[in-house]
């Protein structure tokens, strides 16, 4: 999602568009259009790696446009379980929910029960292979000029962590907030996936191997 969630630049209609030039000249438009919208002196906005996979988009070229139209902070959220990653998406795609508000029935019955599904071991490594190196990438891009922040030590237990390390990164003031999600996936990989004892032998002959230690993730 780039700028507004219900932005149509990012739709499945126009991430399929074999034009993907095209495409991302509409996201710059949509870009500087809500800048101009947005009534004060800090933008901010999100890019997903899938988005710059769908769009056929390079690190570079994304950063290189943001810095032109005068972008001058980069946060990067980083999930450093990668699997977790992959499992997630796995479980939206087959309940299609992909937030879950906080104290709500929909909150309560996922902690009470997990979503099951069953993962393919060589596309769960494809995944794991696409996140390692998106943050790689982006590390080598970025630098040291950049707040780097990961899911497992500044969001997990206490998402306004990321919320006071952002706003102090971007001298901006801080503002009364209240913590509006839940987790959708809060149990442990075991109790999701069904076929966890191969995915955990695939993984331990490979690099991966510590992301089965998921303890607080």
């Amino acid at each position: 999602m780039l700028g507004r969630r219900n932005s149509r630049v990012f739709s499945h209609e126009n991430a399929d568009n074999p034009d993907k030039a095209a495409v991302w000249r509409d996201a710059e438009r949509h870009i500087r259009y809500s800048m101009l919208r947005g009534g004060t002196n800090a933008y901010g906005l999100e890019i997903k790696q899938g988005h710059l996979q769908r769009l056929s988009v390079g690190i570079p070229q994304a950063l290189n446009f943001l810095n032109k139209i005068g972008f001058a902070k980069q946060v990067v959220l980083e999930r450093q379980n990668y699997l977790r990653i992959v499992v997630s998406a796995t479980v939206a795609s087959k309940t299609k929910q992909y937030h879950v508000r906080s104290g709500g029935n929909k909150a309560n019955r996922i902690k009470n029960s997990a979503v099951q599904v069953e993962l393919d071991a060589d596309r769960v490594i494809a995944g794991i292979d696409v996140f390692a190196n998106f943050y790689a990438q982006l590390k080598s891009a970025l630098g040291q000029d950049c707040l780097w922040l990961t899911y497992e030590q500044d969001v997990l237990e206490d998402p306004t962590v990321a919320y006071h390390k952002i706003l102090g990164f971007c001298e901006l003031p801080p503002h009364p907030v209240t913590v509006q999600l839940d987790r959708t996936n809060p149990h442990k990989l075991p109790d999701i996936i069904i076929n966890f004892e191969e995915i955990r032998d695939r993984l331990r002959a490979t690099r991966y191997e510590a992301l089965l230690e998921e303890e607080n993730q």
